[in-house]
């Protein structure tokens, strides 16, 4: 029986692309973290896997930083704000995940960031020829 009753949403923002692999499932949009319950948030920066009980980030989970795709940009008071989006996400038939959107970056943990420009590979690869920024012709 599927319940009506959420009052804690699993992801608290726009879920955009969905890909499954396995007993896997693979969600990207615009959020910051996701929610098995009330009190278990994992910190995911616009992608998580749902594994049919829990949800992890892609990367380190311990810090929102440290995983995910970015688009940071910076205000007038020397803070960032991230504008990154994830608007699709398939695997090949290699079990690789592709993952494209609005971004920069790609973190799997505090030691890498990996430039990505729009589109990247999971455990994080810069494409070849993806290199432009986001709007840049």
């Amino acid at each position: 029986m599927v319940s009506t009753s959420c009052t804690t949403p699993p992801i608290p923002g726009s879920v955009d692309a969905i890909a499954i692999s396995g007993s896997d499932v693979y969600v990207g949009g615009s959020f910051d973290q996701a929610r098995t319950s009330a009190s278990i948030k994992t910190p995911a920066s616009r992608i998580a896997r749902w594994n049919g009980s829990s949800w992890s980030a892609l990367g380190d989970a311990a810090n929102v930083n440290n995983n995910g795709v970015h688009y940071l940009v910076q205000n007038d008071n020397d803070t960032f704000t991230d504008f990154a989006a994830v608007d699709a996400l398939v695997f090949n038939g290699n079990g690789d995940l592709y993952v494209g959107g609005k971004f920069t970056r790609a973190n799997s943990d505090a030691l890498s960031n990996t430039n990505a420009s729009n589109i990247a590979k999971w455990k994080w690869q810069q494409l070849v020829g993806s290199r432009r920024r986001v709007g840049c012709p």
